[in-house]
């Protein structure tokens, strides 16, 4: 399995999808109800940011616009405009489209949206559903652009580290985030700028070839999950340029050894655990990281074992290397291994896990915050 180059991730409301900015004046003008009102009400913070992280859906937003305007307005056709002007979907701009379209064979392609649960069925209703290669709300995440932990969702269900990622957002504030956390962004203005901006990205070549030495080997690693399927990481520094990175247990394969009794030595010398099953299955995945000033790439076999409650555990064997770059290790939720801003390796760990092991928690997308 080889993690995808790149992944664009794209804005949807003005961006790719458009409405007609007069509809809701149109609709107070009917209903009887003031210049500004309308969305004036519905874009009050309370009400947008329940909306906006899913604490309430798109139908209970709405209830709650008409409730707050007909305290207001109480001889108003308050019903009949928050429906008309909600039930508008807009229209998608056809250049930017072609624009996306065109990236799909070479980049995984996210679109991420401050949207509330509506964001899905308007996909469908345009007809653009299957134009992506995932699509995430800020609903679906329980957090809003410009938090930084929603691009970094977005980098980890398409695989991609973030430094391979461009953002495209019309705020300047979103895209402002997006580039403290590494990513390369573009304020959207037009569909040229957009189609310029987006061929130079694919054109850059985006390897580190500064590292001094390529090193290949042969490596295994071992996803330990619990009974709650978290994830087992181990917290590494590296001594050379003081980076740090999560990564699953694991290491190179010694001469003689089969994948699994590597991955079986492995797992006890780093973590202790005795009389571990490993799942037999392991898929194989491109690895190209620096590490100590050299540049490792290989492909390791991942494996799967089950950790249970009460397992049986003696003290780890760390070579001296190890002890003087572990940090820590610890059990991650989907949760936080979906919106973490920390650098996790490989980046298409979630990629892996649906993989391997396809009933999981991250089959979907999840909440990243309580």
């Amino acid at each position: 399995m080889t993690a995808t180059t790149r992944a664009l991730l794209i804005d949807f409301d003005g961006v790719l999808r458009h409405r007609d900015p007069d509809v809701a004046a149109r609709c107070e003008r009917d209903a009887g109800l003031p210049e500004g009102s309308l969305l004036g009400t519905a874009f009050q913070p309370r009400l947008l940011t329940a909306a906006a992280t899913g604490v309430i859906s798109q139908r209970e937003w709405e209830n709650e616009i008409t409730f707050e305007l007909l305290r207001q307005y109480p001889e108003a056709d308050v019903s009949a405009a928050v429906g008309e002007c909600f039930g508008e979907i807009g229209y998608i701009d056809d250049e930017v489209m072609a624009v996306v379209d065109a990236v799909r064979p070479h980049a995984t392609v996210c679109l991420i949206s401050n949207a509330t649960d509506r964001l899905h069925p308007d996909l469908a209703a345009l007809g653009v559903a299957d134009r992506f290669d995932h699509a995430v709300a800020s609903a679906d995440l329980g957090v809003t652009k410009p938090d930084e932990r929603i691009f970094a969702a977005g980098a980890r269900l398409a695989g991609v580290p973030a430094d391979r990622c461009l953002v495209i957002d019309d705020s300047p504030e979103h895209t402002a985030a997006a580039e403290r956390i590494g990513m390369a962004a573009h304020t959207f203005t037009s569909a040229a700028d957009l189609k310029k901006t987006v061929g130079e990205w694919l054109d850059r070549d985006l390897m580190d070839r500064t590292s001094p030495e390529v090193v290949d080997r042969e490596a295994v690693r071992v996803l330990c999950l619990d009974p709650e399927d978290r994830v087992l990481l181990m917290h590494w520094r590296d001594p050379v340029n003081g980076a740090y990175l999560w990564e699953p247990t694991g290491g190179g394969v010694e001469p003689g050894e089969t994948y699994l009794e590597a991955a079986h030595r492995e797992l006890v010398e780093e973590t202790g655990f005795l009389g571990v099953q490993i799942g037999e299955e392991s898929i194989p995945v491109r690895r190209d990281q620096l590490w100590r000033g050299r540049r490792f790439r290989n492909v390791e076999q991942f494996f799967v074992a089950r950790i249970s409650a009460d397992q049986v555990t003696t003290r780890p064997v760390l070579t001296e290397t190890e002890v003087e770059t572990l940090v820590d290790s610890r059990w991650w939720s989907w949760r936080e291994l979906l919106g973490t801003t920390e650098r996790i390796e490989p980046a298409d760990l979630v990629p892996v896990l649906r993989r391997l092991v396809p009933g999981g928690p991250w089959r979907s997308v999840t909440r990243v915050v309580e």
